[in-house]
């Protein structure tokens, strides 16, 4: 038995086709059955799509918040070549563990030194990943981390 919000229709002899999913306004697909065959790989087509869109969402927040202190900053005006600004600012936080990561945006962030604040990583932290901060006001701010060292 079909649900109230749920309508198939098929006649595949003639030119009619009807097809609703939930949630979706009615849509209706006319022509030969190949053209509805068609119809129905497309629609199958765009879930599809739209799963694997959805992936990296979940797959970029696989990390938990951990606790670190900003230790020190630096900006550079040297070239990057990857886009056109020049100034890098460096930010260096040292975990409750004793790592020490450094850091690299092309932006000023709102964050003070000697500070606690909270550190998540994509991937497991290793340098050409990237690091989010928590700034002064909240927001999740992403670096590129480009150093890590142990305490001795």
């Amino acid at each position: 038995m079909l649900a109230a919000n749920q309508l198939h229709h098929w006649n595949l002899d003639r030119v009619n086709f009807t097809f609703r999913l939930v949630g979706l306004p009615r849509l209706r697909f006319r022509g030969s059955s190949a053209t509805m065959h068609g119809a129905m790989k497309k629609s199958a087509a765009f879930l599809v799509l739209a799963a694997i869109c959805c992936l990296p969402l979940h797959a970029a927040h696989n990390g938990d918040w951990h606790h670190a202190t900003l230790v020190k900053t630096s900006t550079v005006n040297t070239w990057c070549r990857h886009c056109p600004d020049w100034n890098q600012t460096f930010y260096s936080f040292k975990c409750d563990d004793g790592t020490t990561y450094t850091a690299r945006t092309h932006r000023a962030l709102n964050l003070t030194v000697n500070a606690s604040t909270k550190v998540r990583f994509e991937n497991d932290g290793a340098v050409g990943d990237s690091l989010h901060v928590l700034d002064n006001s909240g927001k999740d701010q992403k670096l590129k981390i480009t150093g890590k060292a142990a305490e001795k």
